[in-house]
């Protein structure tokens, strides 16, 4: 009887065994990212509607609810600094049915300025690919006596603190400031705005002399002089200001200031639907109607792989914690 019984809890364990085995295998990978997605999929985004990432976002979020047979449903989870999206996404299943769109600000800084954030990254995430690039152009008063990078840098050592360089407040305008610092070996005084408006209308009004900024917020002062742009952030310049260099074009590489947004799923999400979802979303990222519009806000579409996103992520972990030390700045709990 006891033999019986044990063959058969044997016979179930084997079974199990098998079926687990069978549920795990590349086949049935395959077979369940042929399938997805069988339902409509949330994308989670840290912040409030009607900003810069909308912009970006939710043209490609409806086109690749399109290309995928579901729907996106687009959620604006914008409190606690978007730290709770972040979270949520963490925490959900790892299925692809929920997505984030994260930032360089999400995923490799705020892990450098807070000691307690209730999300893990890289680890707690899957890359998929990032979505856009909009670099901030550092912009100067229209009377400041420094005309390029150069005298900016020459400016600033023979009269060190007394440039006021303005910030939105966000954690990418105070470490952009503390890289220049770093890699032009100067050091200004850095003026917090409450937003991107503010510290607009302080430059115009001659308050600060400084300040890095995305170029659809001074394209008009630009034209009339009362603003001067001296150098683009990103990798690449803009369709919207093609006269602008970038930082590496003026002597200056590795310093990239910028705000890029990216899709991630939850760690653990089935690779073969990571690739399905980085497939759909790089072709409507290579569409003209969706370059004209990110050259329109001065962004530029990305569109790379999930490995190639994920070296970006690690490689700005590093870059940020490596200046928030040498600034001294000292991580604060949420």
């Amino acid at each position: 009887m006891f033999r019986r019984a044990f063959s058969r809890t044997s016979a179930a364990t084997l079974l199990a065994a098998a079926v687990c085995s069978l549920l795990s295998s590349p086949v049935m990978a395959q077979s369940t990212a042929a399938r997805f997605p069988a339902k409509p999929i949330r994308l989670l985004v840290p912040y409030a509607a009607g900003g810069g990432a909308d912009v970006v976002a939710r043209p490609v979020a409806l086109k690749l609810g399109d290309a995928l047979g579901q729907p996106i449903l687009y959620e604006n989870q914008g409190s606690s600094g978007g730290i709770v999206a972040v979270q949520n996404v963490a925490r959900a299943a790892p299925d692809g049915y929920t997505l984030l769109l994260g930032s360089g600000s999400t995923q490799a800084i705020n892990p450098s300025l807070f000691t307690n954030l209730p999300y893990e990254s890289p680890k707690g995430f899957a890359p998929i690919t990032i979505i856009a690039n909009a670099p901030l152009i550092l912009t100067v008063r229209g009377n400041f006596p420094a005309r390029n990078l150069q005298e900016i840098i020459a400016y600033a050592k023979a009269n060190p603190g007394k440039i006021n360089w303005g910030s939105a407040g966000s954690s990418i305008g105070l470490l952009g400031i503390e890289l220049m610092q770093l890699k032009a070996g100067i050091k200004v005084q850095h003026i917090p705005y409450k937003g991107s408006g503010p510290a607009y209308a302080a430059v115009l009004a001659g308050e600060v002399d400084m300040f890095l900024v995305n170029v659809g917020v001074i394209a008009g002062a630009l034209k009339d002089g009362r603003v001067r742009a001296i150098g683009n952030g990103g990798t690449q310049r803009l369709v919207a200001i093609p006269d602008i260099p970038t930082f590496a074009e003026l002597g200056m590489p590795g310093y990239e200031v910028g705000s890029w947004y990216g899709l991630l799923a939850p760690a653990g999400t089935p690779k073969p639907v990571i690739d399905r979802i980085a497939a759909e979303t790089i072709k409507i990222l290579k569409t003209p109607d969706i370059t004209k519009l990110f050259n329109e806000q001065g962004a530029y579409a990305v569109a790379n792989t999930p490995e190639e996103m994920g070296a970006v992520i690690s490689h700005e972990l590093g870059m940020w914690a490596d200046v928030v030390k040498a600034a001294g700045i000292k991580p604060q709990p949420l």
